[in-house]
């Protein structure tokens, strides 16, 4: 099948009618670079063609931004565990200088009261 402008028709009008469907400013472009070498029309294969390469290019770019949202999610996740374990050592480190000082005031006290 080939598609023909008619009468009266330019050729972007002619691409805008076989364009719209797909909504694509890549595929359009692509199609309006082209449009010299038609001639007598252009077969709906080469079309499809087109809209095929320029969808594949489309899902290599989503695939690119989920692996880096993934990136970014895991340096997250590491920050985050890094983040806990350090509170969790400066909370130990605080109970067990409490629990020594707790224990020399003790030691002081009992010392003084024997020794008095």
């Amino acid at each position: 099948m080939k598609l023909h402008k008619s009468e009266g028709q330019d050729w972007h009008n002619l691409i805008d009618e076989v364009t719209e469907p797909f909504a694509c400013s890549g595929y359009r472009m692509v199609v309006i670079a082209q449009e010299n070498s038609w001639r007598g029309g252009v077969a709906a294969s080469e079309i499809v063609v087109v809209v095929v390469v320029v969808a594949a290019a489309a899902a290599v770019v989503a695939a690119a931004a989920v692996v880096v949202v993934a990136v970014v999610a895991a340096a997250a996740a590491v920050v985050v565990v890094v983040v806990v374990v350090v509170v969790v050592v400066v909370v130990v480190v605080v109970v067990v200088v409490v629990v020594v000082v707790v224990v020399v005031v003790v030691v002081v006290v009992v010392v003084v009261v024997v020794v008095s």
